[in-house]
């Protein structure tokens, strides 16, 4: 493919003070330093992004766009942003491939937020503050090189290459307006005190589509464990098999800590209905969220007394079609929630967990589950070590296996996290006696053992379920009268608000109360 691309920035910063407006471009490829100055305060822009003409597919750089209050007055920034590619001839290219990821994907930096068509910085610069940058990082997507259009023929698939890039030319806009602080509420509309949308929050975060990432050559290997080359951030999911769903998702070591009802939780991503799912992660420490080990749980508990008969892998059971009674896991989830989050009921919303508990029989032991099989694959004595697959599952045609308030298998919005869930993060299981598919940087990693709501098999003498190991592997089978460490989850409702924090474990987000 030809090198020569070219990148363009077009920045424009606006300041309005009182006494007029000043307005400045710049279009260049270096470090840029420049004032412009009012009656009645001074900013300056900072530019820093090198790029020569040799710009390819996979490429990632890390622009420092800022904005820096060197007045004496307490102002506000936003910015507003627009992209074009244009060939060589000057025509318009689209700014997303035929498989429809944006052909340059820019991470926003989570101390900007977007409200309406801007992006607000979160707080007042006074005088010699300066903001983040707006962009943490541009990405040419890797999968530009291969923009191919696929069709079905009676000879097989055909797929044309569209190398339309080539010698092209991508130009990014940048808007940056600034003004008092006293005048943003009138003139804007806009009260950085007041909460701002948390959902918002993480569609503005949400770049990757599907399970493919620009910095990753290939699709993400959901087999191999989360990384920065193989799936870190926060995707989208488009479950197609089944039923259709989409699930934007936290993968890898991100910055996902939020505080709600007096705890600690960790977002795990946004359902269809637009609801954000959270688990549980411990008590605040003083407004830090560094829990790890028992402190990352609510207790420690059996997941169901009784071990000996398939029934007892059920969140509730009695049969496998006629559920009436609580599992010891859900009845302690259950108290834990009218202790502590039954105040919080309007804050939450009803989301599906399910315990799939259709399968089939293995060849040396009587059952295994669907999950277990999906996940880990199903060999000659009816399970493999962890080599999970691409099919992940969000709904199931055997309705007695979702739990939710609304079809009375719940009492409350809150249950368990499933093994699918746990792989789209990117743990994985053990592959060998040499790879355990150890994740110490992952999320959902606190080392400790904590359980999971997939079953996995039924043996002669028990029953075992699915949970997430001390190492942050995936453990595949451990029996329902084990005790190890429960960590609920529950859905925030899709107009919740936070009033602060940017995801950190030392500054997690705080839900507005």
């Amino acid at each position: 493919m030809s090198k020569n691309k070219k990148i363009i920035i077009l920045i424009l910063l606006l300041v309005i003070g009182t006494v007029g407006t000043t307005i400045a471009y710049f279009k260049q490829s270096q470090k840029i330093n420049n004032e412009i100055t009012s009656d009645e305060y001074i900013v300056s822009y900072n530019y820093d992004f090198i790029k020569d003409s040799s710009w390819n597919p996979g490429d990632i750089d890390e622009p420092n766009i800022n904005v820096k209050n060197e007045g004496e007055i307490p102002i506000i920034v936003r910015a507003k942003m627009s992209e074009t590619w244009t060939d060589e001839n000057g025509n318009d290219l689209s700014l997303l491939l035929n498989n429809n990821e944006r052909v340059v994907v820019k991470t926003i930096n989570t101390n900007w937020f977007k409200d309406g068509n801007y992006y607000y910085y979160y707080k007042e610069l006074n005088s010699n503050d300066e903001t983040n940058s707006i962009i943490d990082y541009i990405i040419y997507n890797s999968n530009a090189i291969n923009n191919g259009l696929c069709t079905e023929t009676p000879s097989g698939t055909t797929c044309n290459i569209n190398n339309d890039y080539s010698n092209a030319t991508y130009k990014l806009s940048i808007n940056f307006e600034t003004i008092q602080k006293d005048a943003a509420e009138k003139e804007w509309n806009i009260n950085l005190d007041k909460p701002k949308s948390l959902y918002n929050l993480i569609e503005q975060q949400t770049i990757y589509d599907d399970i493919t990432s620009p910095t990753v050559t290939d699709n993400i290997k959901i087999n191999t464990i989360s990384s920065y080359t193989n799936g870190n951030g926060i995707f989208t999911y488009h479950n197609t098999v089944n039923e259709p769903f989409t699930y934007n998702y936290y993968r890898g070591n991100v910055n996902n800590n939020i505080i709600f009802a007096n705890s600690c939780w960790k977002i795990i991503g946004t359902t269809t209905s637009g609801n954000i799912k959270i688990i549980y992660n411990g008590q605040s420490n003083n407004g830090i969220c560094d829990n790890k080990n028992e402190n990352s749980g609510i207790s420690y508990i059996e997941y169901n007394l009784e071990k000996n008969d398939q029934k007892y892998v059920g969140y509730k059971y009695t049969t496998i079609t006629n559920d009436d009674t609580d599992s010891n896991i859900k009845y302690e989830i259950d108290k834990w929630y009218e202790n502590n989050l039954k105040n919080y009921s309007n804050y939450l919303a009803d989301e599906k967990y399910l315990c799939e508990r259709d399968g089939e029989p293995g060849s040396f032991f009587p059952f295994a589950f669907v999950g277990r099989i999906r996940i880990w694959g199903n060999n000659s004595q009816g399970h493999a070590y962890n080599v999970p697959n691409t099919y992940i599952r969000f709904g199931t045609p055997y309705q007695n296996d979702i739990f939710t308030v609304a079809n009375g298998k719940l009492k409350y919005p809150i249950a368990l996290l499933t093994t699918d869930e746990a792989i789209l993060a990117g743990l994985r299981g053990t592959i060998s006696s040499e790879d355990s598919g150890n994740n110490p940087d992952n999320y959902l990693t606190n080392g400790i053992s904590y359980w999971l709501m997939t079953p996995a098999e039924k043996y002669n003498d028990r029953v075992t379920m699915t949970y997430v190991y001390n190492n942050g592997s995936l453990g595949g089978s451990l029996s329902v009268s084990s005790q190890i460490l429960v960590r609920p989850v529950t859905a925030l409702n899709h107009n919740i608000k936070y009033s602060s924090g940017n995801g950190t474990i030392n500054n997690p987000y705080i839900i507005s109360e």
